[in-house]
């Protein structure tokens, strides 16, 4: 059992580390550099998804290999508040995706410019919230009440499941600490490209847990 744990916490970490290097300011700057700024604000972040995607898949693939036994199995009314708990998750993570769009997120537009041979904007960030234009960050929907919602849905979607057996717990515990730290993270990087508007928003709205 310990031994399944541990091989399917050292997989979600060695995601993470990936998924995270990915994402980060040097990675994209090395992809500019090697491939042009045209093709890197074009196919970046729609490559990036991808890649993603895909080794979530192995990851999941992987835990689903591995040894595991129940930790507890909620039945009954209590199952189901939790399954409703998961599903407020789900929907508040699909509001975020609204506000910020799922374009922008995806780097659709992007992507359509660069196929086309039109201007290609610079390269999206999927993060949010985006710029309100007047010198401050738009601070509406579920961006009022955690500066990351996308990471924030995370712990009741996983934490929330009826049923939590060994391997899903050590795969909890890791994405958990990595939705913290990869807020964090994110944050230093939202700090630089928007300055002032990025201060005066991290001021006036909580970092994770949503306010009540």
């Amino acid at each position: 059992m310990w031994r399944g744990m541990i091989k399917v916490a050292l997989a979600t970490v060695a995601f993470g580390v990936l998924h995270s290097f990915l994402a980060d300011t040097w990675a994209k700057e090395r992809a500019t550099a090697h491939f042009g700024e045209r093709a890197a604000h074009g196919l970046y972040r729609p490559v990036y998804d991808v890649i993603s995607v895909l080794l979530l898949g192995l990851l999941v693939w992987h835990i689903r290999r591995q040894p595991g036994a129940d930790v507890y199995h909620v039945k009954g009314p209590c199952a189901w508040v939790m399954r409703a708990g998961q599903l407020g998750a789900l929907a508040f993570a699909g509001w975020a995706v609204l506000q910020v769009g799922l374009d922008f997120m995806t780097g659709w537009d992007n992507l359509v410019a660069w196929w086309r041979g039109a201007p290609v904007p610079l390269l999206p960030d999927g993060q949010g919230p985006v710029p309100a234009g007047d010198g401050t960050m738009l601070a509406t929907g579920p961006f009022a009440y955690t500066r990351h919602p996308l990471n924030w849905f995370l712990i009741p979607l996983l934490w929330l499941r009826p049923r939590m057996t060994t391997r899903l717990l050590a795969f909890n515990l890791v994405v958990t600490a990595y939705a913290v730290l990869g807020s964090m993270h994110v944050e230093s990087h939202l700090v630089e490209t928007y300055g002032a508007a990025y201060r005066l928003y991290q001021d006036n709205v909580p970092f994770f847990a949503p306010r009540p």
